[in-house]
Formats: structure tokens, sequence, C-alpha cells
């Protein structure tokens, strides 16, 4: 029975690391591609985007607003690379 939550514990650990690169890869190719439905469907409706102490956005509408709307505007181009994601779990 241990070998099964084991393996049952690392196909989750694997499952969770592929959801995080398709996250950012859907992040990067909505952005790039101004795909305003994929950019938004990586975001809760509750998401809180903080990009320093005193730049707070709270919800899907003020982060587009202060992130990829403007990022659009200022870029007539973009291409988006992110790399070295990991997934880490606590010790038991």
């Amino acid at each position: 029975m241990r070998t099964l939550q084991v393996l049952a514990a690392r196909l989750d650990r694997v499952e969770a690391e592929l959801a995080l690169h398709r996250l950012a890869h859907d992040y990067c190719v909505g952005a790039d591609h101004r795909d305003p439905v994929r950019w938004e469907a990586i975001w809760t409706a509750d998401a809180v985007w903080e990009t320093s102490s005193d730049q707070i956005f709270t919800g899907i509408e003020a982060i587009r607003a202060a992130g990829v709307e403007q990022q659009w505007q200022a870029f007539p181009i973009m291409q988006h690379a992110t790399a070295n994601h990991t997934v880490e779990t606590p010790s038991s």
C-alpha cells in the first residue's frame, strides 16, 4: 500500500509542475499574441498581483488594466520567455 501512496504523491507533483509550466506558457502566449481570453484564463477572479509594496492590483480587470493593456500600448511586439519553474513539496 505504501508504494501506491508514494506513486500517487509523485504523480501529484508531476501534474502540479506541468500545470505550472502550462500556466506560464499561457500567460506568455496570451500576452504576446494579444489574446485577452487566453491571458485572462490564467487568473482567478480574486487574483492579487503585487508588483511592489505600493503597487497592488486586485481582480482580473485591475490586473489587466495595470499590466497587459499597458504593455500592449507601449510595445508593438512582445516576446515573453520564462524558465526555471519548480514545485516544492514540504518535507514529511
